[in-house]
């Protein structure tokens, strides 16, 4: 059987609770599942991301991460996509402490505003300089 998940620690699904439980599918055997937080489209671009998202500061698995850069992988010949994300919360969200964006691709963690962060969900990027996000505003 798969490692069974600390009690309160992780929101889980009936169907995620089952396949814990289910011994052909043990992750002795290599078998594991992880979920993406968020696949933010823009459905009248077309442009994509992935988002993986974390609070409390904590980080991404490595087993995650091995996962979700496989995904990410494929996802690289999509001339829409626009990478894989990972956002931190120092707390719970954006209104209750620092958040960190992570560029997975090539671990480019960047400090940013709750603005910058509204610039990247927008524009699948962050902004390149002070001027774009103050023109960014404005429009």
């Amino acid at each position: 059987m798969t490692k069974k998940l600390e009690d309160g620690k992780y929101f889980t699904t009936k169907f995620s609770a089952w396949l814990r439980d289910q011994k052909e599918l043990d992750s002795n055997d290599g078998y594991v599942a992880t979920d993406i937080d968020m696949v933010w489209l823009n459905y009248k671009t077309g442009e994509i991301m992935l988002i993986e998202e974390k609070c409390q500061n904590s980080g991404i698995t490595k087993s995650q991460e091995t996962l979700l850069m496989r995904v990410h992988n494929c996802m690289k010949t999509d001339p829409l996509y626009r990478g894989f994300y990972l956002i931190k919360f120092q707390r719970e969200s954006p209104d209750d402490g620092d958040i960190y964006v992570i560029n997975m691709a090539n671990k480019f963690k960047k400090q940013v505003t709750k603005k910058e962060l509204l610039f990247l969900l927008a524009n699948f990027r962050l902004p390149n300089d002070d001027f774009e996000l103050d023109f960014w505003k404005n429009f």
